[in-house]
C-alpha cells in the first residue's frame, strides 16, 4: 500500500505484458466541454500539470488522475498495445459502470457493461464529459473524464464521493466483447474522497506605500472542497514563517509592514481536510511614493541643454540617492535615459543644435524609483552640424564636389558653405571658395586643379552664429590613377596576420597589382615595401607574436601608383593572458564571481571568458560563457566546497587557467533561547547549535541587559556554554545569544531571564545549651531572605580569637554538636547559605559541655511552666531526654541531649 498525496491505492495484479503490433500511428480527440474545468485535451497525449497525481502500475502501466468537485479525470497510459480497456467499479471488468477501449484508431466506450461492443457517441444521458486516445504502435493512451455521483440511474451506476471506487485496466488480444483472457492486467482502488489541496501557484509580489501587494495563481487541485489562503511572511528567507492573514482571494495586501524592510512570504492553501505545503517565496521591500524633482529650470548653448532642479518633498521612507534624466525628441514620445546624477543639475551634452529635446527627471533612493516630473523642453543654438557625405569625381584639370546638407543650421539662419582644399603633400588646408545660393544647393566646381595631383577637400556651412567643424574628408586624383583604399581589415593569428581589401575605383585604367607597406611604429619612420599582389588579400608570415605592425596598401593602373591609405595596424596573435584578481563572494547556495581583463589579449580580441565548476561529487562542467566580468553561481549547496577555473577566450583558444575554492553560505540561523543555571558564584547560560549555515561555528557570542529587549551590552563570547559572574543581588538579567560563523554573526535568540536574590538578613537569637559531651544550638528564622536559603551552615571555635571551621550544617533551625569535650569553652555563630553563598553571621554564643549531676526519677517535673525534665531507668542505663521551650523570640525549638548513666 502506497500513501500518493493523501490518496490510498491499493495494487492488485500486475500481469506480464506483450506487444500487439498496430499498422501506424492514429490519434483521436474530442471538443472539450464547457463543464471540464481544467485545460484537459483528450488527445491521447500526457502534457505537463494536465492531471494532478499520476500511479506507476508496474512496469508497463501509467494512471493518471485528477479530482475536480464531482468530476474525475483520468488517462491510461500503457507500454504495450491492442484493446486497452478502463472499467470503473465492479470486479474486473464484469459488472463495470463504464468501460472505455482503444482499437482500430478510435476510442469506444459503453456507460454499462454487457452491451455490444461499439463505437457510441455522447449524449445527454451519459456521464461521460469527453473521452480521446492514441496509438503510435508502442504506447496506447487513453484519457477520459465523468462524473462521479450524477448521472442517469438507468444506465449508469452512480458512483458517489467519498467512497473507493475499483478500477480495472486491461489489454485483450483481440477486439472482441472483452470476455477474452486478460494478456496483461492492473487493478487498483482508489479513494476519490476530498483531500488536502495542492500549494497556490506563481506567487509574485510588488512594493507599494506601507504595503506588500500579492498575488498567485489558484492551486493545481482544490481537494474536491471550497479552498482558502493563508498568507505566511518571515523577516529572514526560508524561516521563521508566521501568520499574517487569510483570504478567499487571490491577492492580499499586507499592510503590517515598515519602508525599507524586506519581507519573505509564502502562501498555503486551506481546506476541511488540511492545509498544503508552502508556495513559492517571494521577497518584497516596500517602500513609499517619492516625489517628483521641484523647481526644474534649464538654460542652452552651443551644443549643450543644462538643466536644474531641487529635491523633491518626500523622500519614499530611505534617502535620494540620484536623480535620472530622461529625453525624447518629441513632446509625450517614448523616453531614453540620457544620464544619471547624484547631483541637482545635469549638462546634456549629447545633444545637437537647432532641435528641440524634451526632459523628465526622476529621484531614486535604494528602494525604488520616484514619480516621473513633467516634462522641460529645450532647443539648444549654436554653429550648424556637418555636412554630410562628401563627394565627387575627377575630370580633366577640375573637380565636382557633392554632399549632403547638415541635419541642423544650429537654429540661426544659413549664411554658406565653405570649400577647403590641400594637395596630399601639403599639411595645411586653404579656402578654396564658398556656396551662397541656398541651404539645399550642395555642389562646388573646382578647376584650379593640375592633372596628376591627389587632393584633399572638406566642407564646412556657416549660419549667422559661426561655422560649423569640418565634414569628414574626400581624396580625389586628377590624373587617372586609382583611387586611394579605404577598407583594408586585418584578420590576427598565430604568427599571422591576414590582410584584406576591397578594390579602388580604378580611373577608368584596370589595376594591374598592389604594393604593401608595413612599419613597426605608428610614425612609420621605418615602413618598408614588403610585397606586391595582384589578390585583395595578403597574408603577412613574417610577423612576430606580440608586436604591432602598421600597414599601408596603394593601387596602381597603366596611368600610375595611387595614393597610400591610411595606415592600419593589428599585433599577431597568441592566447589570452590569464583573468586579473579572480576572486569570490559568498553569498546563501550561491557564489558571487569577478575578475578582470587580461594584462595581453595575445593580439586577438577575447571572445569570452569560461568558468568550469566541480566538487567533490561531480564532475568538471563548464558554467559560463560570456563577455562579462562577474558571474552568480546560483542553485550550491551552502557548506559545500566548489572547485572554479577562469579562461580568457580569444580567437586563438583558451588562456590558462586560474583556480578558486570557494564554499557558499549564511550566517547561522537564530540559536534556541539559552538554559540559565543560578550558582553561588555566577548565572550558567547553556546553549545548543542552530544550523550553521554552511561554515563551522566558532563560537556563541552572549549579551544581557537588564531591561527586556533593549541595550544588550557584550558580555563575551564561548563555544558550548557562559558563566555570567557579574551578578547584582536583587537584579533581574535579560540573556540572549548569536552563534557565529565564519560569514559573521546570527540573529539573537529569544530571551531568557533569571532573577538573582539578595543575601538573607543574619539568623536570629542564637541560643545553646551544653550537656555532657554534647551542645545543642537553637535560633530563629531571618527577618528576609529566607525563603531563598537552601541550609544554614554552623561554625565553631574553641577560643573566640581563633579561626572559626564548620562544624555541620542543618535544613532545621536547630544542631546538636557531639563532637565535643567537656570543660572547654566552645563559640558558635550560624549563617543561612543561598544560591549566591552565605549570608551575615548571627550573633556569636558560647557553651561549656560538661557532666551533669542527675538523679534517677521515674517522674516529671515541671519548671518554670515550660521546662520538662524526664528521667527513665532502662537496663541500667538512663537516657536524658530534654525538650526545652525557649523564649528566645520563638517558640517550640527542640533539643535532644543524650547521655548515659550507670547504676
Amino acid at each position: 500500500m502506497y500513501n500518493l498525496g493523501r490518496i490510498t491505492v491499493v495494487i492488485l495484479v500486475i500481469s506480464m505484458f506483450y506487444n500487439i503490433p498496430i499498422a501506424e500511428t492514429s490519434s483521436v480527440s474530442y471538443p472539450t466541454p464547457e463543464l471540464d474545468a481544467y485545460d484537459i485535451a483528450y488527445d491521447g497525449v500526457i502534457s505537463t500539470n494536465e492531471y494532478y497525481t499520476t500511479l506507476n502500475l508496474g512496469a508497463n502501466f501509467k494512471l493518471h488522475y485528477m479530482l475536480n468537485n464531482s468530476i474525475i479525470y483520468m488517462a491510461m497510459e500503457s507500454a504495450v498495445t491492442g484493446y486497452v480497456s478502463i472499467g470503473l467499479g465492479g470486479d474486473g471488468m464484469n459488472g463495470a459502470d463504464i468501460y472505455i477501449g482503444y482499437y482500430d484508431t478510435q476510442p469506444h466506450f459503453q456507460d454499462n457493461f454487457g452491451k455490444s461492443s461499439v463505437a457510441h457517441s455522447k449524449d445527454a444521458i451519459q456521464n461521460v464529459i469527453g473521452f480521446g486516445g492514441s496509438d503510435d504502435g508502442t504506447t496506447t493512451i487513453m484519457e477520459f473524464s465523468r462524473y462521479l455521483d450524477t448521472g442517469d440511474a438507468a444506465e449508469d451506476f452512480v458512483i458517489p464521493l467519498d467512497t473507493d471506487i475499483a478500477s480495472t485496466y486491461a489489454i485483450h488480444d483481440t477486439n472482441d466483447d472483452f470476455t477474452s483472457t486478460h494478456t496483461a492486467r492492473a487493478r487498483v482502488t482508489i479513494n476519490f474522497a476530498s483531500y488536502i489541496p495542492s500549494e497556490p501557484l506563481n506567487l509574485a509580489g510588488s512594493p507599494d506605500d506601507s504595503k506588500s501587494k500579492l498575488t498567485w495563481d489558484p492551486p493545481y487541485s482544490d481537494g474536491g472542497q471550497a479552498i482558502s489562503y493563508t498568507v505566511y511572511r518571515s523577516d529572514t528567507s526560508g524561516s521563521g514563517y508566521s501568520q499574517v492573514g487569510t483570504t478567499t482571494q487571490n491577492n492580499y495586501d499586507d499592510t503590517t509592514v515598515t519602508n525599507g524592510q524586506t519581507y519573505y512570504y509564502v502562501i498555503t492553501t486551506t481546506n476541511a481536510k488540511g492545509e498544503s505545503t508552502y508556495s513559492n517565496e517571494i521577497a518584497v521591500t516596500p517602500s513609499g511614493q517619492i516625489g517628483t524633482p521641484q523647481n526644474i529650470a534649464g538654460s542652452v548653448g552651443d551644443g549643450y541643454a543644462y538643466l536644474s532642479w531641487t529635491p523633491p518633498a518626500t523622500d519614499g521612507g530611505s534617502p535620494i540617492t540620484g536623480y535620472n534624466v530622461y529625453r525624447s525628441d518629441t513632446s509625450g514620445g517614448e523616453l531614453t535615459m540620457v544620464g544619471t546624477t547624484s547631483s541637482l543639475n545635469y549638462n546634456d551634452t549629447t545633444v545637437t543644435n537647432g532641435f528641440t529635446y524634451y526632459y523628465v527627471l526622476t529621484a531614486f533612493n535604494a528602494l525604488s524609483e520616484g514619480v516621473q516630473s513633467s516634462e522641460t523642453s529645450l532647443s539648444p543654438i549654436g554653429k550648424p552640424t556637418v555636412v554630410l557625405q562628401l563627394r565627387g569625381f575627377a575630370d580633366s584639370s577640375s573637380v565636382t564636389l557633392n554632399w549632403n546638407e547638415p541635419l541642423s543650421l544650429g537654429g540661426y539662419p544659413f549664411v554658406k558653405y565653405n570649400v577647403y582644399r590641400k594637395l596630399i603633400s601639403e599639411t595645411n588646408f586653404v579656402f578654396i571658395g564658398s556656396n551662397t545660393t541656398a541651404v539645399t544647393a550642395t555642389e562646388y566646381y573646382d578647376t584650379a586643379v593640375v592633372n596628376q595631383e591627389i587632393y584633399d577637400y572638406y566642407v564646412t556651412v556657416e549660419n549667422s552664429f559661426g561655422e560649423s567643424d569640418p565634414s569628414d574628408q574626400f581624396q580625389i586624383v586628377v590624373a587617372q590613377v586609382p583611387y586611394q583604399i579605404t577598407d583594408i581589415a586585418i584578420q590576427p593569428s598565430y604568427l599571422n596576420l591576414s590582410l584584406s581589401w576591397t578594390a579602388p575605383f580604378d580611373n577608368g585604367f584596370t589595376i594591374t597589382k598592389y604594393s604593401i607597406f608595413r612599419s613597426e611604429n605608428s610614425s612609420l619612420i621605418d615602413e618598408l615595401f614588403i610585397a606586391n599582389t595582384t589578390e585583395l588579400f595578403y597574408n603577412d608570415l613574417s610577423v612576430d607574436n606580440g608586436i604591432e605592425y602598421y600597414y599601408r596598401i596603394l593601387a596602381i593602373n597603366s596611368q600610375g601608383a595611387g595614393p597610400l591609405s591610411q595606415a592600419v595596424s593589428s599585433i599577431a596573435g597568441v592566447i589570452p593572458d590569464t583573468p586579473l584578481n579572480f576572486k569570490g563572494s559568498v553569498l546563501d547556495k550561491s557564489i558571487l564571481l569577478q575578475w578582470q581583463v587580461p594584462d595581453s589579449d595575445g593580439g586577438s580580441p577575447i571572445l569570452s571568458y569560461r568558468i568550469y565548476r566541480s566538487d567533490a561529487n561531480t564532475t568538471e562542467a563548464k558554467v559560463f560563457d560570456e563577455f562579462e566580468l562577474n558571474f552568480t553561481d546560483t542553485g550550491l549547496t551552502n557548506g559545500v566546497e566548489y572547485d572554479y577555473a577562469i579562461v580568457a577566450v580569444n580567437s586563438l583558444g583558451e588562456s590558462n587557467r586560474v583556480l578558486l575554492t570557494m564554499k557558499p553560505g549564511v550566517v547561522p540561523d537564530r540559536p534556541d533561547t539559552p538554559s540559565l543555571t543560578l550558582f553561588e558564584e555566577y548565572v550558567l547560560l547553556e546553549f545548543s547549535d542552530p544550523n550553521d549555515g554552511g561554515y563551522e561555528i566558532t563560537q556563541f557570542n552572549v549579551y544581557r541587559t537588564s531591561k527586556s529587549g533593549v541595550n544588550y551590552a557584550y558580555l563575551g563570547s564561548d563555544r558550548n556554554s557562559f558563566s555570567d559572574v557579574n551578578l547584582i543581588k536583587g537584579a533581574t538579567f535579560f540573556y540572549a545569544i548569536a552563534a557565529v560563523n565564519a560569514l559573521g554573526e546570527s540573529l539573537y535568540s529569544f530571551e531568557a531571564n533569571i532573577t538573582i536574590p539578595f543575601d538573607p538578613s543574619p539568623p536570629r537569637n542564637l541560643a545553646s545549651l551544653a550537656g555532657d559531651k554534647v551542645v545543642a544550638l537553637s535560633w530563629g528564622t531571618p527577618l528576609s531572605g529566607a525563603t531563598d536559603i537552601i541550609q544554614y551552615n554552623i561554625y565553631r571555635s574553641s577560643n573566640v580569637t581563633n579561626t572559626f571551621e564548620k562544624v555541620g550544617n542543618s535544613t532545621e533551625l536547630n544542631f546538636v554538636d557531639f563532637n565535643v569535650t567537656n570543660g572547654i569553652v566552645y563559640y558558635y555563630y550560624v549563617v543561612g547559605l543561598t544560591n549566591l553563598g552565605e549570608g551575615p553571621k548571627s550573633n556569636t554564643v558560647t557553651a561549656i559541655p560538661q557532666v551533669v549531676v542527675t538523679t534517677v526519677n521515674t517522674n516529671s517535673t515541671t519548671i518554670d511552666g515550660n521546662n520538662t525534665e524526664t528521667w527513665i531507668e532502662r537496663n541500667s542505663e538512663l537516657v536524658l531526654t530534654i525538650s526545652l521551650f525557649l523564649s528566645f523570640g520563638m517558640i517550640g525549638s527542640t533539643f535532644l541531649i543524650l547521655r548515659k548513666f550507670k547504676n
